[in-house]
């Protein structure tokens, strides 16, 4: 019984001291409220990028090729209207990378339109 009161007592105090911090900002302080956007597609780069998945199959059958991807990246870093441009083989890889590329994080961008291209090859291990 006492242990679960100190336990208690000792969360009531960390929340308490959580909810004392002071968050505001002086007026002292300037806050930046416009970010800079990528105009170009130089300037876009990706911040995290999510690995596709090897399709079984393809693997199986040892396929190794590429996908070439055009996408528009918006003002929140997120991949949008992703195009396939290119594949080889045809129809094999395309549908991991568009989810894979769906997950990519960018430098925010004004709608900068890229291409991308993925070698989808086999490691041995």
């Amino acid at each position: 019984m006492t242990r679960k009161f100190i336990l208690i007592m000792a969360a009531a105090g960390l929340l308490a001291g959580c909810a004392a911090s002071d968050n505001s900002v002086s007026n002292s302080e300037s806050v930046d409220t416009h970010r800079t956007l990528a105009t170009t597609p130089e300037q876009t780069q990706p911040l995290v990028r999510v690995a596709p998945r090897f399709p079984v199959e393809a693997a199986r059958r040892r396929l190794e090729g590429y996908v070439s991807l055009q996408l528009t990246v918006d003002n929140e870093g997120r991949p949008q209207n992703i195009t396939v441009v290119d594949s080889e083989p045809e129809g094999v890889f395309e549908r991991e990378v568009i989810k894979a590329v769906e997950q990519w994080r960018y430098v925010p961008a004004d709608n900068v339109e890229i291409m991308i291209r993925l070698d989808m090859r086999l490691v041995q291990e």
